[in-house]
């Protein structure tokens, strides 16, 4: 069986340890309920990867569809129950501080929270009992269910290997991905477009072949070529149009040249503009994916060359297709045919992905025979051949090949295609939370491009990340506890990161001066794969994640109180809901670009909060006191002093930071004049905020030309401001 004790332990590790502190108030019972709480959601996950995989391999029979469905719903019931327990010890931690501060304060929160835990414990053991019995019926409808413990991802493995095949990157990637003939067609493209003599004044180059041939990862290496760079004025890359809508076309073009989204915008005033950026200049502008149904697509072509006709003689459009027929109405010049790849040309780009830079795999005899068989298997395909390489880098076991290619012919016989074949064996080896994550950036639109740090801290909202004890246990002479060393969530969401790259399942779009990665997207055969999945995944997310939620909020009790995420940015009103208070299980809130001019004080109850960004909050002037509680606060961006002067005694002081020991990244620091002592300062604790990166102070008066004791006073206080000596970046800023 496996050991459920040792399987990732997410954030309940803590959980359960702030549960614990509190368990004379709970009650020990609750304790012990909440312990078998935990188990359910660990075994309920083995349970959810297993019949997805049944799906994948066998069909999406009734019987599957019913199970996969009844585990989700009780999944996410048990996973909400665990927060709202650990939400309540909090709560109950917190009224016992509260018992000498505030006397009459206790004693009416303390009957009230009392009573809801009272409920809870009441309810708890027969929801427990419920849940294990749905439990029981699965492993009695399932009794074949995989239970042998996961590999767990080796983070130092991942991390070398991302290093050897990354560094001194020399601009052979597309070589990794399609092979070496890859090169050769680009040259030839490229000298095509240059030495076009046609007298048109927009020629169009359509790129022909079958799907996942390597039609836009050549048509990326035209682009980027730097010939083609010095030979055109302005380029344009614009992903997936299919069916050539005019409006998300002229939009996308015109979003790349300003530089910044044109969402609500008039298709006039986009025309106009388009006309604008484009008017007399030679651009090459690439189209992907394109497909003429009829008579609509001919007729938004022939619009489209009617808009882009203001460009200079020489512009050229690069079209990708499928279809024959869509080239031949598109193109001005005969289309350039990629055809599969020959055996030669197969085996060349599988041994570069899979005994290549970085692989832990020597090229044996043994492995070489029945990589000479997967070859066969693949018929051709550079994406296929790419994605299995990728992962085969990490086989280093004769029996692990030999099972990838009976599940490669087994999957064959069930008429599944090469593609649809790698596709499924490869998202099927992933670690299962390799697969949430990898599932989870399905949700985004196509072609994003999303920053790396963003997308782990929601993968960190949604628990994706595991957590796992590191091998060092302490034995404390026979209590009750072990201490074990926990990683750090952040290098956990990097690993997961770097191997869905390393897997070919991301693709990192923009690296910094280091090689680390900083962008990334997911190519729309992976995002297609994923959405075409059958399972209640994305039901899940519908009700744990809003992104991006219009700046019209006040329907605010739409949101659903298990959300995780909540971006609700550019609010254009003074005030926020109360009611955000009650999203007790929000871990991700970003409120930036708002116009709002305070914080509500219920923002304060979110104990699970990790990332509070308050990016460009221009008009915010108030953070509500209590805001010190959220201890689980990594992400921070910006914080205003309160006025002590005209306060209401509602705002809150820099004491508050004292507390929030886990706040890294980039932390902005407002209204420092509004500090009183540099006793106030120094209770902000910044020396021990270890993973702080970036340091803003700001004041918002000029206390240069301020009277000596003022000076020697704000002098006092910057000293007790200092961080850590390993910071990245301190700015100093004064505003008048």
């Amino acid at each position: 069986m496996r050991d459920y004790g040792k399987m990732g332990m997410r954030d309940y590790a803590a959980a359960g340890k702030k549960l614990m502190i509190s368990s004379t108030t709970l009650g020990r019972g609750v304790q012990e309920e909440y312990e078998k709480l935990q188990r359910i959601v660990r075994e309920a996950k083995v349970i959810l990867m297993d019949l997805e995989w049944r799906r994948l391999r066998r069909g999406y029979t009734a019987d599957v569809r019913g199970w996969l469905n009844q585990i989700t719903v009780l999944y996410c019931e048990a996973d909400d129950m665990l927060d709202e327990l650990s939400y309540e010890a909090h709560a109950t931690t917190r009224i016992i501080q509260m018992k000498e501060e505030k006397a009459d304060l206790y004693c009416m929160i303390n009957r009230k929270v009392c009573n809801i835990i009272k409920c809870n414990s009441l309810s708890l053991p027969r929801k427990i009992k419920n849940f294990q019995h749905v439990l029981d019926d699965m492993k009695m409808a399932f009794p074949d269910i995989d239970y042998s413990p996961e590999v767990r991802i080796n983070i130092g493995d991942i991390d070398y290997a991302f290093q050897q095949v990354y560094k001194n990157r020399s601009g052979d990637e597309a070589v990794v991905k399609v092979g070496s003939r890859a090169e050769e067609d680009k040259t030839k493209i490229v000298n095509i477009i240059i030495n076009n003599r046609q007298q048109m004044l927009i020629s169009v180059l359509p790129i022909l072949g079958d799907l996942f041939i390597g039609k836009k990862t050549l048509a990326k290496l035209v682009f980027d070529d730097e010939s083609i760079k010095s030979h055109f004025d302005l380029r344009f890359w614009v992903g997936t149009v299919w069916f050539l809508h005019l409006r998300d076309i002229v939009t996308e073009i015109v979003e790349q040249s300003l530089r910044r989204s044109m969402g609500g915008m008039g298709g006039g005033d986009l025309q106009h503009m388009l006309e604008e950026i484009l008017s007399g200049k030679r651009f090459l502008l690439v189209l992907t994916d394109v497909w003429f149904r009829g008579l609509p697509e001919k007729e938004r072509w022939d619009n489209l060359q009617t808009l882009l006709r203001v460009g200079s003689k020489g512009s050229t459009i690069i079209v990708t297709t499928d279809y024959r027929r869509t080239a031949r109405i598109m193109g001005t010049i005969p289309p350039y045919e990629l055809s599969r790849l020959s055996i030669e040309e197969s085996w060349a780009l599988f041994r570069r992905n899979v005994f290549g830079r970085g692989s832990a795999v020597l090229e044996t005899p043994n492995l070489v025979r029945i990589g000479l068989e997967l070859v066969e298997e693949f018929q051709g395909f550079p994406f296929a051949l790419t994605i299995l390489g990728a992962m085969m880098r990490f086989k280093t076991n004769i029996q692990d090949w030999t099972t990838i290619l009976k599940t490669m012919k087994a999957l064959h016989s069930n008429s599944d295609s090469v593609i649809e074949s790698a596709l499924k064996i490869c998202y099927n080896d992933m670690e299962s939370p390799l697969k949430r994550c990898f599932s989870y950036c399905s949700v985004f639109p196509k072609n994003f491009i999303i920053e790396k740090k963003k997308l782990i801290q929601l993968w960190m909202a949604q628990g994706f990340l595991e957590q796992e004890a590191s091998s060092s246990i302490n034995d404390n002479g026979g209590g009750d506890h072990d201490d074990v060393i926990l990683m750090e969530e952040e290098d956990i969401g990097n690993a997961y990161f770097k191997s869905l790259v390393l897997r070919s399942f991301l693709r990192v779009v923009k690296f910094d001066d280091n090689g680390e990665p900083l962008e990334c997207t997911m190519d729309a055969s992976f995002r297609n794969f994923v959405q075409d999945l059958p399972t209640p995944r994305h039901c899940i997310l519908d009700f744990r994640l809003v992104l991006d939620f219009p700046d019209d909020i006040s329907y605010h009790g739409h949101f659903s109180k298990s959300l995780r995420v909540l971006e609700l940015k550019h609010v254009n009103k003074d005030e926020l809901p109360s009611s955000i208070g009650e999203l007790i299980h929000l871990r991700y809130l970003d409120l930036s670009h708002g116009r709002f001019k305070a914080l509500p004080a219920s923002i304060s109850k979110l104990y699970h909060l990790q990332t509070l960004k308050l990016l460009h909050c221009r008009f915010l002037q108030r953070f509500p006191k209590g805001l010190g509680r959220l201890r689980n606060l990594k992400i921070l961006t910006s914080f205003k002093v309160g006025n002590m002067n005209v306060t209401t005694g509602d705002e809150a002081g820099i004491d508050e930071l004292g507390c929030l020991l886990q706040l890294g990244g980039s932390l902005s620091l407002i209204g420092l004049n509004n500090v009183k002592s540099r006793e106030d300062a120094k209770a902000a604790n910044l020396k021990d905020k270890q993973k702080l990166q970036e340091l803003t102070l700001e004041w918002e008066s000029d206390w240069h030309v301020c009277s000596n004791e003022e000076s020697r006073k704000q002098d006092h206080i910057l000293e007790e401001l200092q961080p850590h000596q390993n910071l990245n970046s301190l700015f100093t800023h004064v505003t008048m």
